[in-house]
């Protein structure tokens, strides 16, 4: 015969699965609270992301008109290509798909490429718009300084504000006897205007 089942026996169960019920419950509702303490600290992450966008992208826009600024009152060497590459920067700064950390990399990398400008020492020939024949010597030192001269050594100039100007004759002669050496290392480039008003440079 089957033991007679003890009249406790359901109600020791019923309190069991209430308990294990319960710890469920608390379990639930600790995930729940992670849950929301997580949302809550994404949800201040992005707004902190929002505010440091919103002071560093008018940051940037503003770093890049003082370069574009300084570009025009800088020397005219390598001017068309200076411009295509700080509009590029630009383009960058105001696409919207592009990660803020990369609109920043674009414009530091072109201030770099313009500072590198301020340690090149550069020697070449060229020649007058529409006076192929007339040959001159240049040099460019950084920022500091550029030069040029007939080959006959009759006449130098260097760039002074906003324009080639007459070189004093002590300075003239030892610039003279600079672009005359080393002659094979030469390059032979498109014309540069010289003298007269601003007018953009050939490449170097």
């Amino acid at each position: 015969m089957l033991a007679a089942q003890s009249p406790t026996q359901p109600l020791a169960e019923l309190e069991q699965a209430i308990a294990q019920q319960q710890a469920y419950n608390q379990f639930r509702q600790a995930q729940l609270e992670a849950l929301q303490q997580e949302e809550q600290s994404l949800v201040a992450r992005q707004s902190a992301l929002r505010h440091v966008r919103e002071q560093i992208e008018p940051l940037l826009l503003s770093e890049w008109q003082q370069a574009w600024s300084l570009l025009a009152q800088d020397m005219p060497f390598y001017l068309t290509a200076r411009q295509t590459d700080w509009q590029r920067v630009r383009q960058r700064l105001l696409a919207p798909d592009m990660p803020l950390a990369q609109r920043a990399g674009a414009l530091l990398g072109q201030l770099q490429q313009e500072d590198d400008y301020g340690q090149q020492i550069s020697r070449y020939r060229g020649a007058l718009p529409g006076q192929p024949d007339r040959q001159l010597a240049f040099i460019r030192v950084g920022r500091l300084a550029w030069c040029a001269q007939q080959l006959d050594a009759q006449a130098a100039w260097c760039w002074q504000a906003g324009q080639w100007q007459p070189l004093p004759s002590p300075l003239a002669s030892g610039f003279r006897a600079e672009v005359n050496t080393e002659d094979s290392d030469w390059l032979s480039l498109s014309p540069v205007p010289l003298p007269g008003p601003t007018v953009e440079a050939a490449h170097e």
